[in-house]
């Protein structure tokens, strides 16, 4: 996978996966078996018309309250927003949602790095929910072992964001991402996704019925358009 991977090696990352980012909440409720946290359910009501990366974020001024910050880099681009959440806060309070950081999940990642991620980048995220920002999960999974973490923590029936972001270059990860869409979709019941690219025809087929799909792809406007925009959205409605 051409995401690099987060090193868990050092003392102060050992520290981290214990105890979560700088403002995390200890008591906040969370998985007792991997300690991935819980979220609040959001609505349809927190879908952006808009999606800026969060490295670029001054291409939206003027549409902060209508548009969502996302995370769809390489890791060593934003790990210092998963380890310091609340000095990044800020940034983001004028925004209509903000979507997890999507760190990695790779096939040679052993289980334990796999949930060190997921709560890692699932704890950023309730450090920004615990101060009031709407805040949607990533869900990003490498094969169907994942199924059950990435889950994990997600209410049912709220609105899930996903990305192909570093995957259609490789035909295994690609295949296991349009498998997995359908599996995700019936576990976690949203009511609305964040589609960072774009579906395969048939994986949107098979989830039409079941959930509205937003899709946003990537460098879709021009640097020069009227907003400037890194994605733009288009709809495809279920039934």
């Amino acid at each position: 996978m051409s995401k690099a991977l987060i090193s868990s090696t050092s003392q102060t990352e050992k520290l981290l996966f214990r105890h979560g980012p700088d403002g995390y909440p200890l008591a906040h409720p969370a998985d007792p078996e991997t300690g991935i946290p819980y979220f609040s359910r959001v609505g349809q009501e927190v879908v952006p018309e808009r999606l800026f990366s969060f490295d670029d974020l001054g291409r939206a001024r003027g549409h902060e309250s209508t548009s969502g910050a996302m995370f769809y880099k390489e890791d060593k681009k934003f790990i210092p927003h998963v380890l310091q959440p609340l000095k990044y806060l800020a940034n983001f309070v004028p925004y209509r949602c903000v979507i997890t950081p999507d760190l990695t999940m790779g096939s040679g990642m052993a289980r334990w790095e796999r949930v060190n991620n997921i709560r890692l980048a699932r704890q950023a995220g309730i450090v920004w929910q615990h101060h009031g920002l709407n805040v949607v999960v990533n869900v990003r999974w490498c094969d169907a072992q994942d199924y059950d973490l990435v889950c994990t923590g997600i209410p049912q029936g709220s609105v899930i964001a996903l990305s192909n972001y570093g995957l259609l270059g490789d035909p295994q990860l690609r295949d296991e991402f349009n498998l997995g869409v359908p599996e995700i979709i019936d576990r976690t019941m949203p009511k609305a996704i964040l589609m960072h690219g774009k579906l395969d025809p048939w994986v949107n087929r098979q989830i039409a019925q079941k959930t509205e799909v937003v899709s946003y792809p990537p460098n879709s406007w021009k640097s020069n358009s009227k907003y400037g925009s890194e994605s733009q959205l288009t709809f495809d409605f279920a039934s």
